[in-house]
């Protein structure tokens, strides 16, 4: 056993996002003039039931990598577990997995949002640009809570943002008949997390009025008689 190198002894995953699943490797490297076989023992733990292989043959000379998963479910300060691994189905061995999880979270870099028709928007609705970053290193998703009747949409409301990454997305409102229907707050759910985030929305319809986009009307050179 004093001719293998084993480690680490402690497999620290740092900062991770709950629900998220991240991979780190233990090694196993055989001086031994035999083979030799590793089996581990992660079957049984809810939080490392991804990890793989199970069991390897190391050969005499060469180094195998055991992948250990770790997924939890739960924000905690400091989480810690222990593996065991057999060498030989003789010697039993351990150690131990640390890890703080944090909550899963996404960032808005607006709180509000005010909707208002621009003097050369001849279109019916007014659109609107947010985003939507991740702080953490691991994937995030979302979903928006739009609630029902509001005259507002989110162009995309489901979706994933990537560790470290940013996400524009479109917000559009279409004008309601009553002005309270043009306020409405918007809620951000991310899966895992447990602080949604909101974006209030107001927009601001001007008095219709009729105004031609042209001052002029040019009919070009038509011959007398002839209706254009």
């Amino acid at each position: 056993i004093t001719k293998l190198s084993i480690g680490p002894s402690v497999l620290d995953f740092g900062t991770v996002s709950a629900l998220s699943t991240t991979t780190k490797y233990f090694a196993v490297t055989n001086h031994l003039s035999e083979s030799i076989l590793v089996q581990m023992d992660t079957q049984g733990s809810s939080v490392l039931k991804d990890s793989a292989p199970s069991s390897q043959v190391v050969p005499a000379g060469a180094t195998a990598g055991f992948g250990i998963s770790l997924c939890v479910p739960t924000v905690m300060q400091e989480f810690k577990t222990t593996v065991s691994y057999t060498i030989n189905n003789a010697h039993q061995f351990f150690f131990d997995v640390l890890a703080v999880v944090v909550p899963v979270t996404l960032n808005l870099n607006v709180d509000d949002l005010f909707f208002r028709f621009a003097p050369d928007n001849w279109d019916s609705m007014v659109t609107e640009t947010i985003i939507v970053s991740n702080p953490n290193t691991y994937p995030a998703e979302f979903t928006w809570d739009i609630p029902k009747g509001a005259s507002y949409t989110v162009s995309a409301p489901t979706g994933t943002v990537d560790g470290r990454g940013s996400m524009p997305l479109q917000i559009t409102w279409t004008p309601a008949t009553k002005p309270e229907d043009n306020k409405t707050t918007l809620t951000l759910n991310v899966v895992g997390g447990n602080s949604p985030k909101t974006v209030k929305c107001a927009g601001e319809a001007a008095e219709g009025k009729l105004q031609f986009r042209e001052k002029a009307l040019d009919l070009k050179t038509v011959s007398v008689g002839i209706s254009q």
